[in-house]
């Protein structure tokens, strides 16, 4: 079926866009209706996006999703897979549930490197448990100088870009939620 799709879109070429639009009808009119609303949220990733095909396809700049139901949200699922097995990308998904979908959940930390100290606050997005965040930081790929420093180097330009290691020390980590 991957194949069938990819050639489909290889035949189509500019008629691409108005395929799609024709397919899937205007969602994007619904969409802005529903944006912002429910307790069930749904993000994108992957190659659809780094190449825009929702957006060229689609008129849908957004990678973040809010519906009302479980069925909304997996009815347009279907959709972003429709369009990403069309033109033979991936596409990668994160879907969360419950009040918390609505707040950033942001870690505030406070590292130390080579004796002076750098404070930082790192996004993790829409309704992401503040537990997994806090494995990230402790003991996932968050927990290596190499990702640390690019952290750290958000906010102090200056510092420098390290290899891996565990030279930089977490001397408080907290969690803030917002809108």
């Amino acid at each position: 079926m991957d194949l069938f799709f990819r050639e489909i879109g290889k035949m189509l070429g500019e008629l691409t866009d108005p395929f799609i639009k024709w397919l899937f009808g205007d969602i994007k009119k619904e969409l802005e209706i529903n944006h912002s609303k429910g307790d069930h949220y749904l993000e994108y990733w992957g190659g659809v996006k780094n190449d825009n095909w929702i957006e060229r396809d689609l008129g849908i700049k957004d990678t973040e999703f809010w519906f009302d139901s479980k069925g909304e949200r997996s009815d347009f699922k279907d959709i972003l897979n429709s369009v990403a097995e069309f033109h033979g990308e991936i596409i990668c998904f994160r879907e969360e549930r419950g009040l918390g979908v609505h707040y950033k959940t942001i870690a505030d930390m406070e590292f130390e490197y080579q004796n002076k100290r750098y404070h930082v606050q790192e996004d993790y997005g829409y309704g992401y448990p503040a537990s997994s965040a806090k494995w990230l930081i402790e003991e996932g790929n968050d927990d290596c100088d190499c990702n640390r420093s690019i952290i750290i180097g958000r906010k102090y330009k200056r510092f420098p870009g390290l290899d891996c290691g565990d030279d930089i020390k977490l001397i408080d980590l907290k969690f803030i939620y917002r809108q």
